[in-house]
């Protein structure tokens, strides 16, 4: 009997120790992960640019957050904050970035103009029908009818204008953000930023610092990207040397027709009298002067020259004084009609004028 007893104690102490050897009384250790996840939370479940979302810690709380068109991106790992910066296309708005807009259909006749859409259940139940209304089995019956060929003409609706319109364009998903790149925008930022606390307003001082700021941040874009991948500087185009060629070259013989002139009166211009201007004016309004009018009127039909012509012919033209003639009315060999002193002061206008024209 004792021996029964004994055997029954020790059974009852093998069963007790068998749960304690399995450990299912022990309480069960937490994973690293689950550490993490219980100590990290995103409201937006991770890495999605497409909505806004805010990650907290136990020590700390961040919000995505939007730079012009860079997201700043908050998520968990391994229990602890991330950054990751996107780059979003369309835009960036309030946190995350913005879809691009879906195509709107197009060559859609009038005759198939969508109607008016409204949600509408597939099967109407007592409790979707106001209390106002009649519930009876056939005016429910009435009703899904009238629903199911609403439905069904949207459907054909659908259905004749597929294959009208355009395809939406795909959404641009946007890419993470170089660092290098990331570093230069925030030089950029940080130049152009400083430049307009200093310039307090003034346009010309902003401007001469943001000058000042763009070869430093191209330098920076440039060391970002690999010798091969950077653009070739093409040679800029030279200006014309000639912007009128038609009116220079009747200038030039203008020129070259008055050179002939003070040829012609070279030992007059040793004798220290007005003679020489007198017969300078003279020889040029008749002899060069023509030739540049009839050599300027056939360049008035080419684009551009019709205003060079002008300016030349008025530069060229002797100034009236009042009561005064010009050299043009007085002929060689004639002398102007006036008192000795008013001659003398139109000598000496037209000496002047002459002398700035021709020079000495």
């Amino acid at each position: 009997m004792k021996r029964i007893m004994a055997l029954f104690f020790v059974l009852a102490l093998i069963v007790a120790a068998v749960p304690a050897a399995l450990g299912e009384d022990t309480p069960k250790a937490v994973s690293a992960k689950e550490t993490d996840d219980s100590a990290c939370r995103d409201s937006d479940s991770g890495k999605d640019f497409w909505n806004h979302g805010v990650t907290k810690t136990l020590q700390d709380s961040k919000e995505d957050y939007c730079d012009g068109n860079i997201l700043f991106e908050y998520s968990c790992d391994a229990g602890q904050i991330q950054l990751t910066r996107y780059k979003c296309e369309v835009g960036c708005r309030e946190g995350k970035c913005v879809r691009a807009p879906s195509a709107e259909p197009v060559n859609v006749k009038p005759e198939a103009v969508r109607p008016e859409v409204r949600p509408v259940p597939r099967s109407v139940t007592a409790k979707t029908v106001p209390p106002s209304e009649d519930n009876s089995e056939k005016s429910l019956l009435e009703r899904i009818l009238k629903l199911e060929r609403r439905v069904n003409e949207l459907e054909a609706l659908v259905q004749k204008l597929s294959g009208c319109c355009e395809r939406p364009q795909p959404v641009p998903v946007p890419a993470p953000v170089d660092s290098c790149t990331e570093r230069c925008g925030e030089v950029k930022t940080g130049c152009y930023g400083t430049c307009k606390e200093k310039a307090k307003g003034d346009d010309k001082s902003l401007r001469a610092c943001e000058a000042r700021c763009a070869p430093e941040v191209e330098s920076c874009y440039k060391k970002c990207r690999p010798e091969k991948e950077q653009p070739k500087e093409e040679p800029r185009p030279l200006p014309p040397t000639q912007e009128f060629p038609c009116a220079e070259r009747c200038a030039k013989t203008a020129a070259n027709c008055k050179d002939d002139c003070r040829q012609q009166y070279v030992d007059l211009q040793k004798e220290a009298n007005d003679e020489f201007p007198r017969k300078m004016g003279l020889c040029y309004q008749e002899r060069c002067e023509p030739k540049m009018k009839e050599c300027l009127r056939g360049c008035e039909g080419q684009e551009g020259e019709t205003g060079t012509a002008t300016r030349i012919l008025r530069d060229r033209a002797l100034p009236s004084e009042a009561g005064e003639p010009t050299v043009a009315e007085a002929s060689a060999g004639e002398e102007p009609q006036a008192d000795e002193s008013e001659q003398e002061a139109a000598m000496k206008r037209r000496r002047s004028f002459f002398e700035w024209l021709f020079g000495k």
